[in-house]
């Protein structure tokens, strides 16, 4: 009987000495959720969980507990003894997919989602290896040279809307709230200037009269110069004046010029060092994102810019003022990239048309650029409402731009030039 007894104190004695250490340990979990610098909400729905491992932190929430900061320790796991051959197996799958490097990597290789994976079988490759190809893509050295001599970017940021003061008249709009405003806030010391078509044609004429551009394309564009008996003539289609005033002003001023329905969640002081002096970001391994640009003032590629597109806009033809969509595009997205490619890699005219369809080619290009040191900064875009250079992830959700876009009854500028140009554009 009495070895029952004892027997019996020694299975409780052992059982209060395994909860308390279990206390000990909970006390330590949850100090290390409360002192995390990052932690990740995680509200009471999300908080059910499946099949969880028992090397989960905070194993077994219970429904009526107070909503908290969950922290995620992975050091723990990796020091938890006595997990099952298949559990170690299976954790150590999770972290080599989750791992920080290899998410970089495949975001850099444009490998991210499933529907550019099904399209990199079109990629350009060696067929004697069966790899992709190699560009030996390197930065213009004479143009890196002229880079590193100007002046670091301004804190001007630049930006087109009908409406100058859109922002005060709607600033509830969850969209307004995500981009300008958010904009303005985060970058305090900053100048954001909201140009009207008015404006806008302000910075054509004053390019004019600077010698920029000649009295003639001036005249095309905003109808400065004389007249007609008939009336006064045509102005070029606001799509048109936008598009060279923006490279007008990166030229003239430099600074950031953004789109306006870019949201913005990031400091430009923590995006832009003492040495930047050019941004070029990606849309995807498509082309570089021309709804963003940032650049010293004095920046030869813009001059270039506007001369070239000059050349095409004198020799287009028009009617009541406009040009036809086509036309439109080769002095946007095709001639943004064709002289980047030219001044900034140093590659010939053709190269943009060549290989514009190989996202390798510009997955090597991001590559060329990361050696710049900083002076050009770039980064691989997707969607306007995921992660960009100037956005994070902490834009809950995706605020759609449409409702502004109809409060002004703006509308797809291509189908206003089809319906002057038809089947002809």
């Amino acid at each position: 009987m009495k070895i029952v007894i004892f027997a019996a104190i020694v299975i409780i004695w052992g059982y209060l000495i395994s909860k308390a250490t279990d206390t000990v340990v909970d006390q330590d979990m949850l100090r290390a959720s409360r002192d995390a610098d990052i932690p990740t909400v995680v509200e009471l729905a999300d908080r059910r969980v499946v099949d969880t491992p028992k090397n989960q932190l905070l194993q077994h929430p219970q429904e009526d507990a107070p909503l908290q900061h969950v922290l995620h320790t992975f050091e723990a796991d990796q020091n938890i003894e006595g997990r099952g051959e298949d559990e170690e197996k299976n954790s150590s799958k999770e972290e080599d997919e989750g791992s920080f490097d290899e998410l970089e990597n495949n975001e850099e290789e444009g490998s991210g989602d499933g529907e550019e994976d099904e399209e990199s079988g079109d990629e350009p490759r060696n067929k004697s290896e069966g790899k992709p190809v190699d560009y030996s893509i390197q930065l213009n050295k004479e143009f890196m040279e002229h880079l590193q001599s100007l002046d670091s970017i301004s804190k001007i940021i630049h930006m087109f809307f009908p409406d100058k003061l859109y922002y005060k008249k709607e600033p509830i709009l969850p969209f307004v709230s995500h981009s300008i405003i958010s904009l303005i806030n985060l970058n305090r010391d900053w100048n954001v200037t909201v140009y009207d078509d008015a404006m806008v044609d302000s910075v054509i004429k004053n390019a004019g009269d600077q010698g920029i551009i000649s009295k003639e394309e001036v005249d095309v564009l905003i109808g400065e110069e004389g007249g007609e008996e008939e009336g006064p003539k045509q102005t070029a289609h606001i799509v048109e004046r936008t598009d060279i005033a923006r490279l007008l002003l990166m030229y003239t001023e430099g600074g950031v010029y953004l789109d306006v329905d870019r949201l913005v969640s990031k400091r430009f002081d923590d995006i832009f060092t003492p040495s930047t002096r050019l941004c070029l970001p990606t849309h995807f391994d498509i082309n570089f994102a021309q709804d963003i640009m940032c650049s010293s003032r004095g920046n030869e590629l813009f001059l270039s810019l506007v001369q070239e597109a000059s050349k095409i806009r004198m020799k287009s033809e028009r009617r009541k003022g406009w040009i036809k969509a086509g036309t439109l595009y080769d002095m946007g997205p095709d001639l943004y990239n064709k002289q980047i490619l030219m001044k900034v890699f140093g590659m010939d005219s053709k190269a943009y048309d060549n290989h514009k369809e190989d996202k390798n080619f510009f997955v090597q290009a991001r590559e060329a650029i990361a050696v710049s040191n900083g002076t050009i900064i770039t980064k691989k875009e997707s969607d306007y409402c995921e992660n960009t250079l100037v956005l994070d992830d902490t834009i809950l959700g995706c605020p759609g731009r449409e409702e502004l876009y109809e409060r002004y009854s703006m509308t797809p500028w291509s189908e206003e030039v089809d319906a002057v140009w038809g089947t002809e554009n």
